[in-house]
């Protein structure tokens, strides 16, 4: 998982358009748990009063509208909203529940400031540290909150964290703990088209052919018995989970993804219990014969190929199925003592 924090900046370059692409992007990489993204309090306020602001200019643009010009005359629906007006707390309540929604869906971490080093951020101030210039810039007092809000948690959690934002000042902050991108394409070009990606991946959480070749190429597999030579047969694959799937490449209609995978089975085992057994009033005796059945399961990682409809990747035709990594030895440390 890489963590990932938005400057103001980039919600303000995006129009807080929370349906383009950038942001659904983001939404489905946080669906996927390929991201996390970090909301600082100073962030989250910022967007509320740049919100406030941006519904103040849309009431005052619609109320000139509404006043003025032949469009005025419009009575008849759905021309009559314009005539009957709108305020600016609902333009306001409209935006945030937007914006709320988004955090919902991008599943947000919200860092509070109540252990904020106020002392720190005024020592980088006063000694010209970015992100303040030589000109001691007081605009830039959120970015440096912001900066120690972010560095503080990533050396709490052990993480890294990447930064975008388009304000050249971030570009000066220097952290270990810190990448700074100047753009949002920068990092969504990382990753295989994420919208896509979650799409195959519920098509193929929900295809009983992928259940059925991953049973039919474990049954395929050739068991054996590490220690005692038992002989295994019969093996049945009697249940098929997928966990975690992973968007490995995604392009011109094709996309490769990783699954892992618990399979659940049952085998025919015969064999000796013990290669010897030693007795101490007769000394070794004979091995007891074991010819059971067993079941067990196994987890794995799964490589799928399918071609998908680019109008609707869910629609998907399965180019090759492989299971890897699959110990050919099975666990008898239960039957054999």
């Amino acid at each position: 998982m890489r963590y990932l924090f938005l400057d103001t900046q980039v919600f303000d370059a995006n129009a807080y358009d929370f349906q383009n692409k950038h942001f659904r992007q983001i939404c489905a990489l946080a669906e996927s748990d390929d991201v996390c993204l970090l909301m600082p309090e100073i962030t989250r306020r910022e967007i509320e009063l740049h919100i406030a602001a941006k519904a103040k200019d849309a009431y005052v643009a619609l109320d000139k509208l509404r006043r003025y010009g032949f469009h005025k005359n419009l009575r008849v629906p759905p021309f009559d909203a314009i005539a009957k007006g709108t305020t600016e707390e609902a333009i306001r309540k409209e935006l945030m529940e937007q914006f709320t929604e988004f955090c919902k869906e991008a599943k947000v971490t919200h860092l509070p400031a109540k252990e904020l080093d106020l002392a720190a951020v005024l020592d980088d101030y006063f000694n010209q540290k970015p992100p303040f210039g030589d000109a001691k810039k007081k605009s830039e007092f959120p970015d440096a909150f912001t900066a120690k809000i972010l560095t503080a948690w990533c050396e709490k959690h052990s993480r890294k964290a990447i930064v975008v934002s388009g304000d050249g000042d971030w570009a000066t902050v220097v952290h270990p703990t810190l990448q700074i991108l100047d753009n949002v394409t920068k990092f969504l070009d990382q990753f295989p088209d994420p919208i896509i990606a979650n799409k195959v991946r519920t098509a193929l959480r929900d295809s009983s052919y992928l259940i059925k070749r991953l049973k039919e190429q474990f049954e395929e597999t050739k068991f054996s018995d590490r220690d005692r030579n038992a002989e295994i047969s019969d093996v049945e694959a009697t249940d098929v989970e997928i966990g975690s799937v992973y968007a490995i490449d995604i392009s011109d209609g094709m996309a490769t993804m990783e699954a892992d995978v618990c399979i659940s089975y049952s085998a025919h085992v015969e064999g000796r219990t013990r290669l010897r057994s030693y007795r101490y009033d007769d000394g070794y005796g004979e091995d007891d014969w074991v010819s059971e059945r067993i079941s067990g399961s196994m987890s794995t990682t799964a490589t799928i190929e399918v071609y998908y409809d680019a109008d609707d990747p869910s629609d998907i035709d399965f180019a090759g199925v492989s299971l890897g990594g699959i110990s050919p030895y099975m666990d008898m440390r239960g039957l054999f003592q």
